[in-house]
Formats: C-alpha cells, structure tokens, sequence
C-alpha cells in the first residue's frame, strides 16, 4: 500500500512536470519492486530529459523484459538511435512497424536504413510505403531514393507515374524541378518549376530554389530569397545555414555567423548553461560541443588549440568514434550521450569556435596540419595510393555530388605499374572492389578515425572525394588529391587547385557540374608522377 502512494505520488508530480520529485519517488517504488514497468518506463522518459540515454536504455531493456509493450519498444528504438545503436534501433522499429504501420515510422525505417546504406532494404521497405500510403509524400521518398542511388531509369519511369497521378500537386513541380536540375541540368527551367511550386505552397521548393541559386553563383538571389522565406520556412535552421553558407563562400566570416548564430539548437543540448562569450577565462573550463559532421569537424579541431591560454581545462564533448584520435593528441574528450554528467564553466560548439576566437579566413590557423596518429605498418615499397569514392550522405543533394564512378573515370589508374591501391570506402556503391581486385579493401579495420588516421600515414598518397577521410589526410599533412564537385561545400570557395585549410591538400575541381573527365585526366597524370619520383627515390 504505502508502494502503491509513493508510485501515485510519482505519477501526479510527473504530470506537473516536477521530474526531480517524480524521480526520487520512482527510484523509491523500484526499491521495493523491481519489477514495476511504469516506474522504469517513467524514469526512462525522465533520463531522456537530461539527456542520460545510457540510464534510459538499460530502464527500459529491463521494463521490456516484464512486459513486452509496443510503446515501450518503440520509446527504446528512440533511444538506441540517439545512442548511435542505429542496427538495434532498426530491428526494433521493424517490429513496431509490423504491429503499427504509420507513414511516421515507415519515414524513420527508411531513414534508419539510409544510414545504414543497406539500400536494396531501402527501396522494397519504401516501395511498401507507397503501396500502403500512396501519397504524394511517400511517392517523394521513393524518388529522391532513386535519385539518390543514380537509378535514372528507375526515376525517370516513377517521375512519369508521378506526373498522371498528381498533375497539379505543388510538390509535383518541386520534384521535376529537381530532375531538370541534376539530370537534365537545365538550372534556368529548374528555377521556373521551383518557382511555381512556391507559390504553390510547396515550403521545400523555396530550399531548393536558393541552392540552385548558390550553385550559379547568383549569390545575390540566393540571399534575397532565403531572407524572402525566413520566417515562414517550417525548417528555419536549414535557411539559417544556406545563408552561413552563401556568405562563407564569399569569405564574409560575421555576416555568416550572424545568421547562423540564431539556429534553433538540438532539444538534448537545451540545458546547457553559460554559452561562452569570447573571453579569457584561465581558471575555468571550457566545454566545446562536437556538433557537425566529420568534415568540418576535423577541420574545426584545429581551432582547440588558440584556446589553451584562455581556459585551464578544455573538455571536447564528441561521439566514441571521435575519442582515440583526439586522445592522442591530448584533447581531454566526454561521451556527448551524456552531457549532463559533464561538470563545465562556459560551452561552446566546435562549429562557433572561429567566430569566438574572431578568426578570418585569410588568417586560417595551422594550414601545415595540427593533428598526430600513429602510423600502421604496410609491408613492400610500392607507392600506396589511398582511395575513397563516395562520401557519406543522407541527403540528395550530397549524395548526387560526393560519389565518383571509378569504373568509368578512373579505370586508367590501375594500369600504373608499381602501385598499390588500399580502399578506405565503407560501403562500395559502385561495387568497385568486384571489378577491381587489385584494390585491397580496409574497410573492416576502419572502425574510428583514429584507425583510418593509422592507415592514412601508411600511405603516400590519398585520392577522395570531398569527406572525412580527406580533411583527417589534410589535418595529418598527408599528400591528397581532392575530387571537388562543381557545387563545392562553402570551404572550398572558388578555389580551382589550392586550399587555405590544408598545405597537403591539392584541388582537382569540376569545371562543370557531373563532368569528373578533365579532373580525372589530371589525376592520373599526377599519380603517374609521384609514382615515377618515389621510385627514384626508393
């Protein structure tokens, strides 16, 4: 009885909100039973709050085992993807989607198995979505996943079963606009459909409107119309950075920041308290949230080291697989799942450190490279060429620029005599290694990037498309060739050869957007090169 108090107690202090009281009674009820599944599963909720995931997956793994809900289930699928457990969280909303089929969770399965570029699961799981849920929403999802893949046929035949279907959808427009701008590259009848499809009310054609704006260089326009859409675009932070991005591109540092700065932050990190302001502060700690993808992330970590006479302690706050490399190199690091159990004075985002430490890009630091790794031992004296053809991605726009045909543009390579080729490509969405077994394939040793910085310094050369794997070459000082697309990420600039990021690093850029041949030519002829030196110099 007094159990039962405690555990109604518990639940009228979490309908109000107060968590820190509902906890300590909740704790309370498991002390005499173990087994109460809403405790554990209320607890769950509450640790979600303070960001504790690791605490919320054991609650609810073990209120699983009592009673095995669907509500549960799907609140611990939530929380194996925050822990990055993205197969566990699969299998679990697998099941829920069996027993609750929703267009909510088809979306997140179909996320899930981008993510984990099991592709072929992709397209049966999304041809499901359509065949359940035949709306124009769920027939986008299966177009951009053609288009994502380069299955032109494919798209091509789907965007005419589009068009009879939903002849005057906005979204229709949108879609055609995006097939007129990547596969036809007609940018100028792309700009009319994505026109029509805003007046429409379609909010991601004003998006995609402004990036083949930016892709043109009508900079400009891209800006005007970003600001035309900001307050009325439903994902405001993805303006926020177009803008970052239009203004970086041109160099123009502060009016970057100014947009950027007002993002809506990621709910889990909403409890962090006293952002950083600029200052020294010699007795304090710094916590510095690892907050972007692995390419500016890398290329960011450089700027940790203009802030050891402005903090006693910096702490960098990253995913497991950042951790060895930035050990090594004596960054004191903090699992970023658990936020909360990190003691700080100030924070700050990785990504904001350049504008803290007021930093232009004419004066970008330590461009002869700022990182430290040991190095793998690869036995014989053949010049070793590092190869990585297809960047990770999950959006289009990604996707379609950061992969290369090495079959079609680069086969040349593998007639060189006295070269070895070592692939760091995780998933091989060219089936490259089939056709190409001289490549010999890393990708089960390459778990962290402290595994592939081992294996970079056991090159002598790295050859990649625009990913982590050629910022960490470049933050090594290891000589790289970067395949840059014609719409380049912001970092590149309009730089055609040379970068201000890294020494090491040399630019082969497209001239025309697709077009990897010129590129591809000079590649060779330098790899021809540098083979031809290292063998004088054996």
């Amino acid at each position: 009885m007094v159990n039962l108090n405690f555990e109604q107690l518990a639940d009228q202090y979490y309908k109000e909100g107060n968590w820190f009281e509902a906890e300590k009674l909740y704790l309370r009820v498991l002390s005499f039973d173990k087994q109460n599944v809403n405790a554990m599963y209320k607890l769950a909720y509450i640790n979600i709050g303070k960001l504790n995931y690791a605490a919320s997956e054991m609650l609810l793994e073990n209120a699983l085992k009592v009673y095995p809900g669907l509500d549960i289930l799907k609140l611990l699928a939530y929380v194996k993807e925050k822990l990055f457990k993205f197969y566990d969280a699969l299998v679990m909303y697998e099941k829920v989607l069996e027993l609750e089929p929703t267009a909510e969770l088809f979306e997140i399965v179909c996320n899930l198995y981008i993510i984990l570029e099991l592709y072929d699961n992709a397209i049966l799981s999304t041809k499901e979505y359509v065949e359940k849920f035949p709306t124009i929403i769920a027939y986008r999802r299966l177009f951009l996943l053609y288009f994502n893949l380069s299955k032109n046929d494919e798209l091509q035949k789907l965007l005419e079963e589009i068009k009879k279907k939903f002849p005057n959808k906005g979204l229709m427009f949108n879609l055609v606009g995006l097939y007129k701008e990547f596969i036809e590259k007609d940018y100028s009848e792309a700009e009319k459909l994505y026109e029509k499809a805003v007046k429409m009310g379609v909010p991601t054609a004003s998006y995609d409107m402004a990036l083949c704006l930016k892709k043109t260089k009508k900079y400009d326009e891209a800006e005007k119309y970003c600001k035309k859409v900001l307050d009325t675009y439903p994902r405001k932070n993805d303006i926020l950075e177009l803008l970052k991005e239009i203004y970086f591109i041109q160099k123009k540092v502060h009016k970057g920041y100014k947009y950027y700065l007002q993002r809506t932050l990621n709910k889990d990190l909403a409890g962090l308290k006293n952002k950083w302001n600029g200052k020294d502060y010699p007795n304090k700690t710094l916590l510095v949230i690892y907050d972007t993808k692995n390419n500016e992330g890398i290329m960011n970590l450089r700027f940790l080291s203009r802030l050891k006479n402005k903090f006693k302690n910096i702490i960098l706050a990253c995913p497991q697989e950042i951790e060895e490399l930035a050990k090594f190199n004596k960054i004191k690091t903090k699992d970023i799942n658990n936020i909360s159990d990190i003691k700080y004075d100030f924070y700050t985002y990785l990504s904001e450190l350049q504008y803290g430490l007021n930093i232009s890009f004419e004066n970008i630091p330590n461009p002869d490279g700022y990182l430290k790794a040991q190095k793998t031992k690869i036995e014989g004296d053949n010049f070793k060429v590092g190869l990585l053809w297809k960047a990770p991605g999950d959006t289009y726009r990604i996707i379609q620029q950061q992969a290369i045909d090495l079959k079609k543009y680069l086969k040349e390579l593998f007639d060189i005599e006295g070269v070895e080729y070592y692939s760091f490509q995780k998933n091989d969405i060219f089936n490259t290694l089939e056709d190409f077994l001289q490549i010999k394939d890393l990708s089960s040793e390459l778990n962290t990037l402290e595994d592939c910085a081992k294996y970079i310094n056991a090159m002598d050369l790295i050859i990649s498309v625009d990913s982590d794997i050629l910022h960490l070459a470049g933050a090594l000082k290891k000589k790289a060739i970067g395949l840059i697309p014609y719409d380049s990420e912001w970092y590149w600039f309009d730089n055609q050869s040379k970068t201000e990021w890294y020494d090491s690093i040399e630019l082969e850029k497209q001239s025309i957007e697709g077009d990897w041949s010129s590129v591809t030519k000079n590649v060779i002829e330098k790899v021809k090169k540098y083979n031809a030196k290292h063998k004088k110099t054996k």
